[in-house]
């Protein structure tokens, strides 16, 4: 179940009942601000921790929703699609919203505490989790959970940033970031992937340059002479570069390291430009 074109977030309005449908000037759907899913602000917080529970089949939503009512924070990895949806007689490309993870919700609680026991140490959860327990008529659970992600019973928090092996970051956190940019959005992905795809070419295009060209302003970072402004003399050669500078009150050609200048003309190292995932 994904967030419906119109109606309430729990889906009590179907898709194909007789409700005008809210069309905007070009002849689509879009999701309304209400029922539209944006990721939380996910922050480390001491004592608490994001964990994973796994869900009945596309009940994602629905739980979210049931536990979010309980003033839990919750957060369901979205992505952003359209398709062509009949409404009564009529076609209309519609915005929809799908989950990522199909059966997963991450869920904001505190983290199991652990005591000392006749049998050794227990772990013991807060009250915060009862309505992760709760259980209906029939004894299953009322918001549709199967089991909690953990380790020999006990609940374990979802990482919030590592490193993967491919070097990129990894965790909820780079990932509601991403969903917040828009990498899983159809149409704001290609604009991404161009500034992406633009960023890799400026890359390779600086690494292919020297850091330092006759003629281009630099600033000094370190030594005696750092906080000046000055111009080089030549191209860098052998991770060093010459400069007029004053010294005693005549100007003076110093060599200096490439480790402490700074090129102003080009402030924009490789190293330094982070890009995002495609």
């Amino acid at each position: 179940m994904g967030a419906k074109m119109y109606g309430s977030r729990s889906g009590k309005v179907a898709d194909n009942d007789n409700h005008k449908p809210k069309v905007d000037k070009n002849g689509e759907i879009p999701i309304p601000f209400e029922e539209r899913r944006n990721p939380p602000v996910i922050e480390k917080a001491p004592g608490s921790g994001w964990f994973c529970l796994v869900t009945v089949p596309q009940n994602e939503y629905r739980c979210a929703d049931s536990l979010s009512d309980h003033g839990i924070a919750t957060y369901v990895p979205t992505n952003t699609h359209w398709e062509k949806r009949r409404k009564g007689k009529d076609l209309y490309n519609t915005e929809l919203q799908s989950p990522l993870f199909r059966g997963y919700v991450f869920a904001h609680l505190s983290s199991p505490e652990w005591r000392d026991g006749p049998l050794g140490r227990y772990p013991t959860l807060k009250p915060d989790w009862s309505p992760v327990f709760e259980r209906d008529a029939w004894g299953q659970s009322a918001v549709g959970i199967l089991r909690i992600l953990g380790s020999r019973g006990v609940p374990a928090p979802m990482p919030l940033r590592i490193q993967t092996a491919d070097n990129k970051p990894g965790g909820l956190i780079p990932l509601a970031d991403d969903e917040r940019e828009g990498w899983f959005d159809d149409r704001k992905r290609p604009a991404l992937v161009a500034y992406h795809e633009k960023c890799e070419a400026e890359i390779e295009r600086l690494k292919a340059m020297k850091p330092i060209a006759a003629g281009e302003r630099i600033s000094v970072l370190s030594g005696i002479f750092a906080g000046r402004e000055t111009i080089a003399v030549n191209d860098n050669e052998k991770n060093k570069v010459r400069v007029m500078t004053e010294v005693m009150g005549a100007m003076r050609l110093v060599e200096l390291a490439l480790s402490d200048v700074e090129n102003l003309d080009r402030p924009m190292r490789p190293e330094n430009i982070a890009l995002r995932r495609a």
